[in-house]
């Protein structure tokens, strides 16, 4: 029997071949798997270098077998350690950022799975959902000039009136971020908890829409009609009220609610004034609006929510009084067909300013014209017809004005009696 030589390159190479075949065995495994490859990859290439020596250098011939041996006994055990010791701390890994919002960290969570055909372990990554700053739909929507709720809004604000015997809705209030009855609520309707809070205690500036604004007002008229006025006889004209109508007890109990607790929002009127002049309908340049205020009507039962709205205009100039005067009615009968859209809206007054000297020429800023209307006799008004009668004869606006004033110097130029 032929002695191995444990120091020829075919003995190396071997062992070099047999480390890499427990490489792809345990490839599974990183710490074998990686410490046979890179020791088989070792004894391969030294194999190879020997048999470079052996071929074209003869003479010179490796001698000392055994230190050979030795020096390999003490690297491949410091090798498997440092691949240990570094599988044990892996190096930090760069925590990933949401490209749709950079503040954002993508926090993956790991779940472990095991395979029972090879009794292996695979890693699987599940990248934890982020919650988002949009509602996912929205819930109220723009008609006529105010803010109301769109379908789905009012399907969840309606749901509040619908009795059930669950007691979830029992254990929420309006001091509360979240509750079981507002979860299940956003979950049925793809909304967020908060949206839902929204609607049910912070939209009181959220109006009623065309259709449910009619219904609230008849009701209110028959209500208000009763003879007797008792909570049976109220109750009994409720039940009545909501079948004519073709309403559900809660749909009406929903409408009711709404219209009682509406309170619109001062600021976001005066906005909505603003910018409808400006930018929707571009009545308006923006330099030449003065100012536009809003005030409680103290004249009539609810003066939280009657407004007075007066708009200040001064234009750049003007070929001459009757210019002036056509330029008024023109951009004030256009903003009172837009603004008293608005149920909350009992008046509009329009002022329109201008420089006038004095016999000492002295130059001053005084109210040129103004011009008002209020809801009662806007609604008797046909707008489409109306308009284009203003266009030929600017005085038709002023014949049925309610608040009215002309500069005398303006009169006098046109001879006009406006009074």
């Amino acid at each position: 029997m032929k002695k191995i030589n444990p120091n020829s390159p075919k003995t190396i190479a071997l062992i070099g071949l047999s480390l890499l075949v427990i490489t792809i065995v345990f490839s599974s495994n990183f710490l074998i798997g990686t410490f046979s490859f890179l020791s088989g990859f070792l004894f391969l290439i030294i194999s190879l270098v020997k048999i470079i020596i052996s071929k074209f250098f003869k003479s010179k011939k490796i001698r000392k077998p055994f230190r050979f041996w030795v020096i390999m006994a003490i690297f491949l055990p410091l090798l498997f350690l440092v691949l240990y010791f570094g599988s044990k701390n892996p190096s930090p890994k760069k925590e990933k950022v949401n490209q749709n919002n950079p503040t954002e960290l993508i926090t993956p969570t790991i779940a472990t799975e095991k395979n029972k055909q090879t009794e292996t372990t695979s890693l699987t990554v599940i990248t934890t959902p982020q919650p988002t700053s949009k509602p996912t739909q929205p819930i109220t929507t723009l008609e006529n000039g105010k803010i109301v709720f769109n379908e789905l809004g009012w399907k969840i604000y309606a749901s509040q009136f619908i009795k059930s015997n669950s007691s979830l809705n029992n254990d929420c209030n309006k001091d509360m971020e979240t509750c079981p009855y507002w979860e299940k609520l956003a979950t049925q309707n793809s909304v967020r908890v908060s949206d839902v809070k929204f609607i049910f205690y912070e939209a009181s500036s959220v109006a009623l829409n065309d259709k449910h604004q009619k219904i609230y007002d008849n009701y209110n008229t028959g209500l208000y009609s009763l003879s007797e006025q008792t909570y049976n006889a109220s109750e009994a004209f409720e039940k009545s009220f909501a079948l004519e109508n073709g309403l559900k007890d809660f749909e009406l109990k929903a409408i009711i609610a709404k219209g009682l607790f509406y309170k619109p929002d001062t600021s976001s009127l005066e906005t909505f004034v603003r910018e409808t002049l400006i930018k929707t309908n571009k009545i308006i340049n923006e330099r030449n609006i003065v100012k536009i205020v809003v005030f409680n009507n103290e004249e009539t039962k609810d003066t939280s929510l009657d407004k007075i709205v007066h708009i200040y205009y001064k234009p750049d100039s003007a070929w001459d009084e009757k210019s002036i005067v056509s330029d008024t009615v023109n951009k004030a009968v256009n903003s009172m067909k837009l603004f008293f859209s608005k149920s909350e809206i009992t008046h509009i007054v329009f002022w329109t300013l201008g420089d006038f000297t004095d016999s000492y020429g002295k130059k001053y800023e005084q109210t040129a014209l103004r011009v008002g209307l209020s809801s009662a006799t806007a609604s008797k008004i046909q707008w489409d017809n109306f308009i284009p009668m203003v266009g030929l004869d600017y005085k038709k606006l002023f014949d049925i004005a309610d608040d009215k004033y002309v500069h005398n110097s303006i009169a006098d130029k046109l001879n006009w009696n406006w009074r």
